[in-house]
């Protein structure tokens, strides 16, 4: 299969997805070497009015930060930077919580398992 008809199978694919799912729109970007290879938008970022989505179009991020967070962490323990068993502190010390004795003990490994005992925020 060429590289043409492997590209235009996944924009088919992905605007099939997008009606399927009824996801407004999503942008992708691949790169080799630090070198962007493909670049594309689909669907809309606004539907109401069919605005396009656009390389300039800014998305809301949420949680998908929680996944580069871990893998950053991770590497860094695989490079011996830290351990996920270290307390919060030794790399924040300005972090605090209500609970002194409770806060030293807080680990990396507690904020990546969400199970630090810290309540949700509520917005």
């Amino acid at each position: 299969m060429k590289q043409g008809t492997r590209v235009n199978n996944f924009e088919q694919y992905s605007d099939d997805i997008l009606k399927k799912y009824k996801v407004p729109g999503f942008a992708i970007g691949l790169a080799k070497d630090g070198e962007l290879c493909y670049e594309k938008e689909f669907g809309h970022r606004d539907m109401e009015d069919e605005l396009p989505l656009s390389a300039d179009t800014v998305f809301g991020v949420g949680s998908i930060t929680k996944a580069f967070t871990a893998t950053s962490i991770l590497q860094l323990q695989e490079k011996r930077k830290l351990s996920v068993k270290d307390p919060v502190i030794k790399f924040l010390p300005e972090f605090k919580t209500p609970n002194e004795e409770q806060t030293k003990q807080m680990t990396i490994h507690h904020f990546l398992t969400h199970t630090s005992g810290i309540p949700p925020l509520l917005m």
